[in-house]
This record gives C-alpha cells, sequence and structure tokens, in this order.
C-alpha cells in the first residue's frame, strides 16, 4: 500500500486504477498537521490543516511493482508545481509520496533522482515533491470516492503531464550510502520492487478522464487492441489538424482530459456568430497535454500557413476573462492593433468581463 498526491484526487485516481494488479483505490487525505484527525474535504480545502488530496493504492504485487506505480505518479502531473497543480492552487494540491515503509522511500527517492534530470535538461525548474514515511491517512467523503466513475459526475481534471519519460529503473539514482560493500541493501530493494509491466503497455496506456473504467489489459490481445486505439486516434487527429489548417482562420487545440472540449467549443461557436462567420476548428489531443491551444491565421495569409507568432497558449492553471482571449484572436486575425481595437469594441456588449476563461500565456509572442 502506499499513497499517491498529485493534485485533484478525482482524475489521478482514475488513472492508479487502470492498472492490471491494481485491488482498490481511495481517496483521502495526509501529510497534515497531528491535531487535524479525520478531517472533512471542505476544511482540508481551507488549507488550515496542511494535509494533501492523495490516492491509496493497493496491489498485488505478483503483477504490478511499485516502480510500475512510480512510472504512474511522475506522468501524470508537473512535480514541479509547488502548492498547486494546473489552475488548482493550494498545500493540498502539491506533490507527494507517502509510504508505508522505508524501502518504498528509497526506491521513490531514487526514481525522483533520475527524473529530475530529465526535467532539468527540459527547462523545468527543481521538484518540490516531498517523500514522507509512516503519515496517517483519511478518507475522504463517499461522494469523492471513484467520483469520475459515478453516473453525471463532473469529469473535472487539472494535471498538467510534463509529457517526459521516467528513466529505466536500471538508470534510476540509488543512494550510495545504503549500497554498502556488497550493494545488498539496495539490491534486495531493487529485487523487489523491479518493474512488472512491459514496456508495450505503456506506449499505449491511457490512464485519462476520456479512457475506459476498466482495468487495461496486459495480454498480447489487450495490449494490440489498446495499441490499435492509439493509432486510430492519432490519425483521426493527424486528419482533423490537416483540415483544420486548409479551411479554417482560427485553429483551436485542447487537452484530452478535461473540461476544455467546453471551452473550446464555446469559443468557436462564438467566433463564428459574432466576429463574421470567421471559421474556427475545434481539434482535441490524443493524450492528457494540460494545455489550450489557439493558433490563428494572420490576415492575408495562404491556408496551412499557421506560424508560431500567432499562437496563443492557454494552461490549466492559468485564468483570464473571455473577452481578453478574443482580443488577441480579433487583433491577431486582422493584423493590426487598430483594425482589432474597432472589431473588439462591437464585442464588447456582447461578452462579459467577469465571464472566465483561462488566464493566457502566450508562446512565440
Amino acid at each position: 500500500m502506499c499513497w499517491f498526491a498529485a493534485g485533484c484526487f478525482w482524475g489521478v485516481e482514475k488513472g492508479f486504477w487502470r492498472l492490471p494488479g491494481i485491488y482498490s483505490t481511495a481517496v483521502g487525505f495526509i501529510g497534515g498537521h497531528d491535531y487535524a484527525v479525520d478531517p472533512s474535504h471542505l476544511y482540508v480545502s481551507t488549507g488550515e490543516s496542511e494535509h494533501c488530496e492523495a490516492v491509496q493504492a493497493v496491489w498485488d504485487e505478483r503483477r504490478l511493482s511499485f516502480a510500475d506505480l512510480l512510472r504512474q505518479f511522475w506522468a501524470c502531473h508537473d512535480p514541479t508545481q509547488g502548492d498547486q497543480q494546473g489552475r488548482d492552487k493550494g498545500s493540498q494540491y502539491r506533490s507527494g509520496i507517502f509510504c508505508t515503509e522505508e524501502a518504498q522511500a528509497i526506491a521513490a527517492r531514487a526514481s525522483m533522482g533520475a527524473f529530475s534530470g530529465v526535467l532539468h535538461a527540459n527547462g523545468y525548474p527543481d521538484m518540490t515533491t516531498e517523500i514522507r514515511v509512516g503519515c496517517p491517512f483519511y478518507f475522504a467523503e463517499p461522494a469523492q470516492q471513484q467520483h469520475v466513475a459515478k453516473p453525471c459526475s463532473k469529469q473535472y481534471c487539472s494535471a498538467e503531464p510534463t509529457g517526459l519519460s521516467l528513466p529505466a529503473f536500471d538508470a534510476w539514482t540509488w543512494p550510495p550510502e545504503l549500497q554498502g560493500e556488497d550493494g545488498g541493501a539496495i539490491a534486495a530493494v531493487r529485487e523487489r520492487f523491479k518493474p512488472q509491466l512491459p514496456e508495450r503497455f505503456w506506449r499505449s496506456f491511457d490512464g485519462s478522464l476520456s479512457a475506459p473504467q476498466a482495468p487495461a489489459g496486459t495480454t498480447e490481445e489487450a495490449m494490440e487492441q489498446a495499441e490499435e486505439a492509439m493509432r486510430r486516434r492519432a490519425s483521426e487527429q493527424v486528419q482533423a489538424l490537416a483540415e483544420a489548417e486548409r479551411g479554417s482562420l482560427v485553429m483551436i487545440q485542447h487537452c484530452a482530459s478535461c473540461g476544455y472540449a467546453r471551452r473550446a467549443s464555446e469559443l468557436a461557436v462564438f467566433l463564428r456568430a459574432h466576429c463574421g462567420g470567421m471559421q474556427a476548428s475545434v481539434v482535441p489531443d490524443v493524450s492528457v497535454t494540460g494545455s489550450f491551444d489557439v493558433r490563428v491565421r494572420a490576415s492575408g495569409s495562404g491556408a496551412g500557413t499557421f506560424s508560431s507568432d500567432v499562437h496563443i497558449r492557454i494552461w490549466h492553471g492559468l485564468a483570464t476573462p473571455l473577452a481578453a482571449l478574443l482580443s488577441r484572436v480579433v487583433m491577431l486575425q486582422d493584423g493590426s492593433f487598430k483594425k482589432g481595437s474597432r472589431r473588439l469594441r462591437r464585442l464588447r456588449g456582447q461578452v462579459g468581463s467577469n465571464r472566465r476563461c483561462h488566464r493566457l500565456r502566450a508562446s512565440g509572442r
């Protein structure tokens, strides 16, 4: 058993329960003050108890190893964001691994050291994940358990995974002080926790909100079906992107595992209805990316000429009024601030400034 904190526990739990060999998952709170016993979700959300939202995983060590769980943990979020994950801010959303024994903590630190090098090489700051042993865990309310599998539940995920891969198990950074002359201590931990799932499984594993609820399979037939589904989604996305580039002035591409689908549709409908029939296409990503990209064809440019200079990237963690996003789209497409400003003034009566979207982060300009 181990507990993993990677932001809002709704989406994180699904990624873990889909791993083959998991007996059970549950969500709750861990890592807080000793005086805050059995806290409610509302109390934890105030930040006073210092607990974080976490997923409890119980697994069959004959089918699934602790190394496999660590691989899913590092893949499902950004462990450099401190007291937040995406748009969810507060100490309850911090990154952490809460172990039942020191052997788990040794393996967790070894994986963290290896992944830290990958993150630094790709421009990320230092990791903020905490690794602790022996912290009491308190179950969240029944309404929080397996939330995204409940009928009519809110399919919410604020994760911003890095898209980077954890180095191979043999390349993990094991602490030299524990190896001794014969390396016996580390050898025992490595043998116990070595990966069980084949590399082929990870190439097509889907832990997103849009994935099936049932655990993923590890038979040859199951992995072949998963790979075929992944290839089909990738092919459909390539085709959709090509069609969008040929016939649209605005292309909206969004993360496959969040409420961005609704936001993207709203933006596209508004642009068509209130911006002179501006053609806008919506293309979902194949996997969890944590981003929402808007590409605008500059005024006078031809088909297929979307430029990085007219590219807006929005992230789960950042928020702004929808009017601010529209202003960038309109001004970029019109090609000048003056013309874009005139056009935007006509829209201001139709877009409330306190209607929330996600705060803008520009890519390229």
